[in-house]
C-alpha cells in the first residue's frame, strides 16, 4: 500500500515511517511521523491518500520540531463533512472482518431511571387596585367620616418595592339620609364653656389607587420513574433542565405553576433522554478490518457484518488505524449496536399520566392581585367617634379651643401592604407517573 501526504503546496511529503488515523466522537485526528521538508507548517488543507485514493483531509493542528534523525510528528485535524454531504449507504463489512478479533463489551444497565426535570421562568404580573372601599369599611359607620374638613397625613407602609400609589384623594359628599335616627349625622353637639355648640361632621368618598408589579423567579421540578431494561441490575438518576418553556403554547408570564404544560415538557424531554440513553447503553462491538477499509469510514456511518447466524448492525464509533514499516495493514474498528430490547424501549411511547403536588405553591398564584392578598393592615386614628369622645372628656372655654384640638388630632389613615416578593426564588415540586402504549399499562 502506497501512502502519500499531500501538503497544501501540492507537494508530497516523502518517507512516511508511521501513520496513525484515530477517529472518535470526541476527536478526529491523523498522526503522521515522516521526514518532511525543513518548512512544513503551510496554511491550508493536508490530504492523505492510500493507493491514490483520498482517505482523509484536514488542517495541520500540530507539528513537532525535528528530532536528531529529522523526523517530525504532524497532527492533522480532519475536516467535518458538510451538512449537505450525502450520508454513505450501509456498508457490509462481512468480507473484511477478522472473525477471531470480534469482541463484545460487557455493560451493566439499570432497570429503572428516576428522572427529575427542572423548569425555570420569571413570573410577571401587573395591575391596579382601588383600596377606597377597603378603607371605608374600617370606619365605625362603614363610610369615611371625620370632624376635620381635610385629612392628616395618610401613611402607606411597605418594606419592599412592588407598589406605586397613583391616587390618594378624598372628596366631600352629602351623606345618605335614612329619615330615621339620623344615622349619618352632619352636625355634632359639643360643650363649650357653659353652653353647647355644634360642629360639622364631614363625609367622604376615597379614591386610593395603587399600581402593583410582581416579578418572581420560579423553579418547578417534576420527578417520575422511567422503566428501562427488564433485566437491569440497579436504579439510576437523571437530572435535566427543560429548555425554552416560555416558547411552549399555553405559557403565560403570569403562570405560578407549569402544571398545564408538563405533559408537553415531558414528551419533548423524553425524546432527548431516549437518544442520550441509547448512545450510553449501546453495546460496543470491536473487531479488526484491513487498513484501507477502516481509513475511509466516517464516524456514525452505518455498517453491518455477519456473526454466525446473526447480522450485527451498528454505527461506527471509533477508528484506530496504525501503519508502521513492516506491520500488518489492518485497523481496529468499534461500532455501537442497539440491542433488540433497547430498540423496543426507544420505540415505546410514554405520556404523563398523573401529577401530585409534593410541596405547596408559594407566592402570587392568581393572575390578578386581590385587595385581600395585598393588604396587611388598615388602621384608622382619630375617627369622628373617637374625636367626639375626646371632646366630651375635656372642657373648652372657647370655640377656637375646639378647632385647635381638632387640628392637633386629625383623622389619619395607616395602610401597610404585604411584600409582593418574599424570596429570591420560589420552588415547587411535583411527582408524576407515566403511561406507556405498551399493553396500555401504568408504569
Amino acid at each position: 500500500m502506497v501512502i502519500q501526504l499531500l501538503l497544501p503546496n501540492e507537494c508530497a511529503c516523502p518517507a512516511i515511517t508511521h501513520l496513525q488515523i484515530k477517529k472518535t466522537l470526541d476527536c478526529k485526528q491523523v498522526r503522521v511521523t515522516c521526514f518532511p521538508e525543513s518548512e512544513i507548517a503551510f496554511p491550508g488543507i493536508y490530504v492523505l491518500k492510500a493507493d491514490g485514493e483520498v482517505i482523509c483531509s484536514g488542517i495541520l493542528s500540530f507539528a513537532s520540531e525535528p528530532d536528531p534523525l529529522r523526523m517530525r510528528i504532524l497532527t492533522i485535524s480532519e475536516q467535518q463533512p458538510a451538512d449537505n454531504d450525502p450520508v454513505p449507504a450501509l456498508i457490509n463489512l462481512t468480507p473484511y472482518v477478522f472473525d477471531q478479533t470480534i469482541k463484545f463489551a460487557e455493560q451493566r444497565v439499570p432497570h429503572r431511571i428516576n428522572i427529575t426535570l427542572q423548569a425555570d421562568w420569571l413570573q410577571q404580573c401587573a395591575g391596579i387596585l382601588d383600596l377606597g372601599p377597603n378603607i371605608a369599611t374600617q370606619f365605625p359607620m362603614g363610610m369615611i367620616n371625620s370632624l376635620n374638613a381635610t385629612f392628616g397625613e395618610c401613611v402607606h407602609q411597605t418594606r419592599k418595592s412592588g407598589y406605586t400609589v397613583m391616587d390618594s384623594s378624598f372628596t366631600q359628599i352629602a351623606p345618605p339620609s335614612t329619615g330615621i335616627l339620623n344615622v349619618y349625622p352632619t352636625l355634632e353637639t359639643v360643650r363649650v364653656g357653659q353652653t353647647s355648640a355644634q360642629i360639622k361632621r364631614y363625609w367622604f368618598t376615597c379614591a386610593w389607587n395603587i399600581a402593583w408589579e410582581y416579578e418572581q423567579k420560579r423553579v418547578e421540578k417534576l420527578s417520575f420513574d422511567l422503566p428501562f431494561c427488564p433485566v437491569g441490575e440497579y436504579e439510576e438518576s437523571l437530572h435535566m433542565k427543560a429548555e425554552d418553556v416560555e416558547s411552549l403554547p399555553g405559557f403565560n408570564l403570569s403562570d405560578a405553576t407549569l402544571r398545564h404544560l408538563w405533559a408537553d415538557i415531558v414528551t419533548q424531554a423524553l425524546n432527548t433522554i431516549k437518544e442520550t440513553l441509547c448512545e450510553k447503553y449501546c453495546t460496543t462491538v470491536s473487531f479488526s478490518v484491513p487498513f484501507h477499509i477502516a481509513a475511509s469510514l466516517r464516524l456514525q456511518q452505518s455498517v453491518q457484518f455477519s456473526y454466525g447466524a446473526q447480522t450485527i448492525c451498528g454505527r461506527v464509533s471509533s477508528v484506530n488505524c496504525i501503519l508502521d514499516e513492516g506491520s500488518k495493514e489492518y485497523a481496529e474498528l468499534s461500532i455501537s449496536v442497539v440491542p433488540t430490547w433497547l430498540n423496543q424501549w426507544k420505540n415505546t411511547h410514554y405520556t404523563l399520566k398523573d401529577l401530585i403536588d409534593a410541596s405547596p405553591i408559594e407566592g402570587l398564584t392568581e393572575k390578578e392581585l386581590s385587595e385581600k392578598t395585598a393588604i396587611a393592615e388598615i388602621a384608622i386614628e382619630n375617627d369622628a367617634i373617637s374625636q367626639l369622645e375626646e371632646l366630651a372628656s375635656k372642657n373648652f372655654a372657647h370655640m377656637r379651643d375646639v378647632d385647635e384640638f381638632l387640628d392637633a388630632h386629625p383623622t389619619r389613615i395607616f395602610i401597610r401592604l404585604k411584600d409582593l416578593r418574599t424570596k429570591r426564588h420560589l420552588a415547587h415540586t411535583l411527582v408524576g407517573s407515566l403511561k406507556s402504549d405498551l399493553l396500555e399499562q401504568i408504569i
